[in-house]
């Protein structure tokens, strides 16, 4: 069965643009786009040289670990990441590094947790015997 309806012309141009110049424009300097990978890797070199190094201090690595999570290029440097919150977590243990306020405890609470090594509850204990947390916790 055939409909009669009518159907509309949209009456467009031809279209200017030549298949040929569209195909041209593509991306065009190959040589600016190896640069970028080669300004990449540096990039990615730079901030795994910043998570391995052992001279930084426990809480500016923590920070720089955090951020790394938070920008979600987390995969990149996994085992530096692993290693470095393995020696923080050392140093903590030999009272190397200590973390003396609240910030700097959670979020090494936090990154450890979330790396997977089970901390104990009572690591934060030094905190509490600091008089502004006593007062907020109700323990006298």
């Amino acid at each position: 069965m055939w409909l009669d309806v009518e159907c509309r012309s949209a009456s467009y141009p031809p279209n200017s643009w030549d298949y040929k110049l569209l195909e041209s424009l593509g991306t065009g300097n190959h040589n600016q786009e190896e640069g970028f990978d080669v300004q990449m890797k540096k990039m990615k070199d730079q901030v795994r040289d910043m998570i391995e190094e052992r001279e930084t201090p426990a809480l500016d690595k923590l920070e720089l670990i955090d951020a790394v999570q938070r920008l979600g290029i987390e995969y990149h440097f996994e085992s530096s990441i692993k290693d470095a919150v393995e020696h923080v977590r050392a140093q903590a243990l030999d009272g190397r590094s200590t973390f003396g306020d609240l910030h700097s405890t959670a979020l090494m609470f936090r990154l450890l947790r979330h790396h997977g090594i089970d901390v104990q509850t009572n690591v934060s204990t030094s905190l509490w015997k600091m008089e502004g947390l006593r007062k907020y916790s109700g323990m006298t």
